[in-house]
């Protein structure tokens, strides 16, 4: 059956269909405690599967439609093989998590409004993934960006310093918005035109235009996927909010803003329609834009796990970590760019790391919220011996333990080897002072080890406290969500060539990209090769020597200095730029403004009366 025609019906679908349970629920079945998330899991399951089923066709036909009028300009969509993939990690993800949701782990606060942001939230991503033209992608964006707000402030009743960082990311998230916005004007002004290629068509007439335009879309993207120095806001939120929204948040709602910055750099200049122009005016400019995220990306992965490794807050350290990861991707990314036609590594790469770090990710997440709901810690120094308590979550959390560090055998292995490979294409086509990309590859991939190594050892196998002695790990529907990520982390990692040659080597074959140089260092890779493997397991074993020296030294118990924290070098001075400095400024001149004020009262009441008295002559 051809189910093409009802894709553009899908996502008021999905909502409509969830207004349909609210009412058959509220009318019917008040008693069933877990009616909404049971909802949840039945139309995200069942929206999978349905574009799950079009992969055949848009295997070779990406499919197109439209929604006229919209804005006076009407809004574009497509689905074809690069937003597929993306749509169904985001379904498994918001699967997993809601399976999750039936636990006794989750609160009960506002259910009914949670429920409604959780679906409208899962309905905005794929709209925003399924976007063809700019204003499509920021609308369904920013509508993330809201209904996330809802999810993110849902203990509020009880923890009233959750209003406080949803004030934050919502502020946070607003000023990237407006930036990209900003972006989407300038483009508009120029070229008339807010599809993605009209930015390929402002770059072929201008290139100062067009490079303004970017970098607008660049910080705005840079400043939502939360990368250094823009990483504050992250860590404030994920230490309020619940481990099932950070799961939700470093899975797949980060992986938009990555979406939309690899669109505006690497993917918007790469399509079919594209082939039959000169490129090498934009990939020239483009080159600029990849060296500095190549930067930014060395900078974010290096600060990210170096905060890691200090910290003893579980939620905090897979918090550092997701910032570090996102630098994988976003160096994937530049050096996408600034390759050009031998970028077809990074793009793989960064892809393959989007999918591979949802997955490892919301588990870690997941496994952190089920060891603090039954302990009550989240300190890794106050827990220990949770293997022997209870051997199956062991299991469950080694797995993406595994996927994070690269493990041969798991996925994290597979995209992490392409980036690595994308870092010597960089040395051998870029640069040679690339090199220092090689280095920081291999620290901070052993620092993930290392940091990694830390949390299952206090948690897992160090000596069991008295107080975990006492505690009882039974089993609970939470536990399968793990399981289903332990899967697909096990599967991915056993046949990595499967997304390559479904997904990321059609992609690129489509695209500027050579030819040649797609099949023999993309497609024909090796990833079991001896060479592959020695590589991966040199970090492996430099991080657990650092791990070692560590545990030896004591050296995991010890602080920073006051003025290296991450409180001292980022927190507080945003908070005095934006907080405390208006209110000095203002409190220092408080009088003159009072005066001021009084002054312009006085004369626009005394021009009121005049004006009165004229009217009456």
């Amino acid at each position: 059956m051809n189910l093409i025609w009802s894709l553009p019906y899908v996502l008021p679908s999905l909502i409509l269909s969830y207004a349909f349970s609210e009412v058959v629920h509220y009318r019917f079945f008040k008693h069933i405690k877990h009616w909404r998330t049971w909802a949840h899991i039945l139309l995200i399951t069942g929206s999978g599967l349905f574009f799950l089923s079009l992969y055949s066709h848009i295997k070779s036909n990406p499919i197109f439609y439209s929604i006229d009028d919209v804005f006076g300009v009407g809004l574009s969509f497509k689905l074809d093989l690069l937003n597929l993939h993306l749509i169904l990690l985001t379904t498994f993800v918001f699967l997993s998590i809601s399976i999750y949701q039936l636990s006794s782990y989750e609160t009960s606060l506002h259910v009914r409004s949670f429920s409604w942001f959780y679906i409208l939230t899962y309905v905005s991503s794929i709209g925003a993934l399924l976007s063809n033209d700019l204003m499509a992608f920021f609308l369904f964006f920013e509508i993330v960006t809201f209904t996330t707000y809802g999810l993110v402030v849902r203990e509020r009743d009880k923890n009233p310093k959750v209003l406080k960082v949803g004030f934050m990311y919502i502020t946070m998230g607003v000023f990237g918005g407006l930036l990209i916005l900003s972006g989407i004007i300038l483009l508009y002004a120029f070229t008339g035109d807010f599809s993605w290629d009209a930015l390929a068509t402002l770059y072929l007439r201008t290139g100062n235009q067009a490079m303004l335009v970017s970098i607008l879309f660049v910080l705005g993207f840079l400043i939502k996927s939360a990368t250094v120095p823009f990483h504050f806001w992250l860590v404030r939120l994920y230490q309020e909010t619940p481990y099932s929204m950070n799961a939700l948040s470093s899975g797949i709602l980060t992986k938009l803003s990555a979406f939309g910055l690899l669109k505006i750099i690497t993917l918007i200049y790469i399509t079919s329609s594209n082939l039959n122009i000169d490129i090498s005016t934009i990939l020239f400019t483009i080159k600029w834009l990849g060296l500095g995220l190549i930067i930014i990306a060395a900078f974010t992965m290096i600060i990210g796990v170096g905060l890691a490794l200090v910290e003893e807050d579980m939620r905090k350290m897979l918090t550092y970590h997701s910032i570090s990861q996102m630098g994988y991707i976003l160096l994937g990314i530049g050096i996408a760019a600034y390759l050009g036609e031998k970028g077809t590594l990074g793009l793989s790469g960064s892809l393959y790391h989007m999918v591979n770090h949802a997955l490892f990710k919301s588990a870690l997440f997941m496994s952190a919220g089920i060891l603090f709901n039954i302990t009550g810690e989240h300190s890794m120094y106050m827990m220990g011996g949770i293997l022997k308590k209870s051997p199956l979550l062991g299991v469950l959390t080694l797995i993406p333990v595994l996927g994070i560090t690269g493990m041969v055998g798991f996925n994290g292995y597979a995209s992490k080897a392409l980036i690595h490979h994308a870092v010597t294409e960089s040395i051998q086509y870029g640069h040679p002072a690339f090199i220092v990309l090689e280095v920081v590859f291999i620290l901070v991939s052993a620092g993930t080890v290392t940091s990694f190594l830390k949390f299952y050892w206090f948690i897992f196998i160090n000596s069991i406290p008295t107080h975990i002695k006492k505690l009882n790990f039974k089993p609970q529907l939470a536990w399968f969500a793990l399981l289903l990520n332990s899967i697909l982390i096990v599967l991915i990692g056993l046949f990595p060539s499967y997304l390559i040659t479904n997904f990321y080597g059609p992609i690129s074959f489509n695209t500027y990209y050579n030819n040649d140089f797609v099949n023999k260092y993309l497609i024909q890779l090796n990833y079991f090769s001896l060479l592959e493997i020695r590589g991966m397991l040199g970090i492996l074993i430099l991080g657990s020597i650092l791990f070692y020296i560590g545990i030896r030294f004591d050296l995991f118990h010890q602080h920073l200095p006051h003025w290296l924290s991450a409180e001292n070098l980022f927190f507080q001075p945003i908070d005095w730029l934006f907080n405390r400095l208006p209110n000095q400024i203002v409190q220092q001149n408080e009088h003159r403004i009072i005066r001021a004020d009084i002054f312009a009262y006085a004369i626009l009441l005394t021009i009121l009366v005049i004006v009165l008295v004229l009217s009456l002559i």
